[in-house]
């Protein structure tokens, strides 16, 4: 049992949350990630500054406008490769699951606006979020992520990303 009184066993895989130690630190994780965007600010030390968020949330059709005035808008998704295998992604896009952001954020262009989506829109801000504080100055998030698109979803045929 841990300090919290509930069982220990490794969480070997909980989507996103592979780093948990025990079911006590998963459902931790997962409450906090769903409840509170200020979850991975203190995760990766990075603070909402006084007078406004880091991000701007867009919805479908904003974000179809955008991708369509400015060509050489980035379009990222954080979801998991399984997710991309079930639900398909927005052709365009880069993948970069959420758990590897941190090591794979240099291969973004910080000079570019970039739009960050998920299944639902809590990954995709917080994303977002670390990408501001890294220096990304046009950072928008697709609220309510993949599942708000209205636009075209690709498939992949050969298991692969193209």
């Amino acid at each position: 049992m841990g300090p919290t009184g509930r069982p220990t066993s490794t969480v070997r895989s909980y989507r996103s949350h592979r780093s948990c130690r025990s079911y006590s630190d998963a459902y931790d994780t997962a409450f906090a990630w769903r409840t509170s965007r200020g979850f991975f600010d203190r995760l990766w030390g990075r603070h909402v500054p006084p007078g406004g968020e880091p991000v701007e949330e867009i919805n479908s059709a904003e974000a179809e406008a955008r991708l369509a005035a400015q060509p050489t808008t980035q379009l990222l998704d954080v979801r998991e490769p399984e997710e991309l295998d079930e639900d398909g992604f927005i052709p365009g896009s880069v993948h970069i699951p959420m758990p590897e952001i941190e090591s794979r954020w240099s291969e973004l262009d910080p000079a570019r606006p970039i739009i960050v989506y998920c299944a639902a829109g809590m990954r995709s801000y917080n994303v977002g979020c670390y990408l501001a504080g890294r220096g990304f100055t046009a950072v928008a998030s697709l609220r309510g992520g993949l599942r708000a698109w209205h636009g075209e979803i690709a498939r992949r045929s050969d298991g692969r990303r193209t």
